[in-house]
């Protein structure tokens, strides 16, 4: 016990140090914003980019902010994940550890492309690496530029139904396809849709079924509302034929007069695999599995609880971790504190055989993932740290990205057993 005491007073002496740092960073980006928003500003037809940045820039202080604060013990039960924990069987964690990527600077998005290989995203680098299963590079392609297979900020890592990468830019509206084979990531070509006015490239999708494209609308640049709509498209990915409509994020306006996305108001998650479209609530424990070609929709949940306090707990606790956000925009922490509801979940990823959930964390001890599989329909859980953000799952390991420290983003696996049942 005096071990920790005495560690945790250096934890947060070192903690105080880099707030102090994270206040000057975050001056500097306040600053940054409102150089690019005005300059867009100038010219009308840049609205969209705008909007672009402004997003990436808080979404970047946001995750960074999240990897500040290590969780703190909690005496106070989450009825929510209690009832899950109580409801549901465990899958317990049998080794975690970190996978080492030293060609990587800065992690960004993760694809398990074979039962062997890794694709991630260097973000330092704009550049793709396929790696082996211990983290060593195989080989490497993109970077930083306008040409072909090049990046400006990549934003998914797609692996088609015909076995091609695709990844997708949203600054340049351009989707690059990649051949994975021997060893090497060769660039094939590039595609540029047409998108409509008002509207940015959000995801693609290339299956069994067909090509899709998820596009951003933003509806009313006075308020900020935006709603999402799936499209049918053609080879080269330009919107066809609209399938259907769901609604975004509320925004909260900024002080320059912007917007930005509410940190606990009801957004959709949504993921894609096969055949299906699957969309999730971040409010609700339900979410819809729809079939693309038959446009049939099956309602699935894995708990009954439907509300979840936004206690003076959580609130003291989101207002430390997204200090820095708040400090760039004060409206943040008015935002938490008149919210009266926390988000049930923070992000979905499908496969085939598994709809995985991450829990919305809120200060606590744990952090709780949710575990499905679409063929028995049986539901379990899992307990991972709070800084851990799966990415992939097959059924025997979780990865994704771990952020236990400021600046120290790492990929770790999680290698789990499930109850029998599943």
């Amino acid at each position: 016990m005096i071990l920790e005491y005495h560690a945790l007073k250096v934890i947060q002496m070192i903690g105080t140090k880099i707030h102090g740092v994270m206040q000057n960073i975050t001056k500097c980006v306040k600053i940054y914003i409102i150089f690019v928003c005005n300059k867009l500003f100038l010219k009308k037809h840049n609205f969209l980019i705008m909007y672009k940045y402004l997003g990436v820039l808080i979404g970047s202080l946001i995750f960074l902010s999240c990897t500040e604060n290590q969780p703190q013990p909690s005496d106070v039960s989450d009825p929510f994940l209690t009832q899950i924990t109580s409801d549901k069987d465990e899958a317990a964690v049998v080794d975690s550890y970190i996978i080492e990527t030293p060609s990587v600077n800065r992690l960004g998005g993760i694809l398990r492309w074979s039962d062997d290989h890794l694709i991630v995203e260097d973000r330092a680098q704009r550049t793709l690496k396929l790696l082996h299963m211990d983290g060593s590079e195989v080989a490497t392609a993109g970077g930083t530029g306008r040409g072909p297979g090049e990046f400006e900020l990549i934003n998914q890592l797609h692996k088609g139904s015909d076995g091609y990468l695709y990844v997708l830019d949203r600054n340049l509206t351009r989707v690059s396809k990649f051949m994975v084979a021997d060893d090497e990531i060769e660039y094939m070509t590039s595609f540029s849709p047409e998108v409509p006015d008002q509207m940015f490239l959000t995801n693609i999708f290339v299956t069994p079924s067909g090509v899709y494209t998820l596009l951003n609308h933003r509806t009313n640049y006075r308020t900020g509302a935006n709603s999402y709509l799936l499209y049918k498209a053609d080879s080269r990915f330009n919107p066809d034929e609209v399938l259907f409509e769901f609604e975004g994020t509320e925004k909260i306006g900024t002080e320059q007069g912007l917007f930005t996305d509410h940190p606990l108001a009801n957004r959709t998650l949504w993921s894609q695999s096969g055949v299906y479209f699957y969309t999730l609530s971040s409010h609700r424990s339900s979410w819809q599995k729809r079939n693309l070609i038959t446009g049939t929709i099956v309602t699935l949940s894995y708990t009954g609880q439907a509300d979840r306090e936004n206690t003076n707990r959580s609130k003291a606790y989101l207002a430390d971790r997204l200090k820095p956000v708040i400090d760039v925009e004060p409206v943040v922490k008015e935002a938490i504190d008149e919210s009266k509801l926390l988000p049930l979940n923070h992000d979905m990823i499908s496969t085939d055989d598994w709809i995985v959930i991450s829990t919305f964390y809120a200060g606590g001890s744990d952090k709780i993932v949710i575990l499905h599989n679409q063929e028995s329909r049986e539901t379990a859980y899992c307990s991972v740290p709070p800084h851990f953000f799966p990415a992939v799952f097959n059924g025997r390991e979780l990865i994704g990205k771990s952020s236990s420290s400021e600046g120290d983003i790492k990929m770790e696996l999680i290698e789990i057993e499930l109850p029998e049942r599943l």
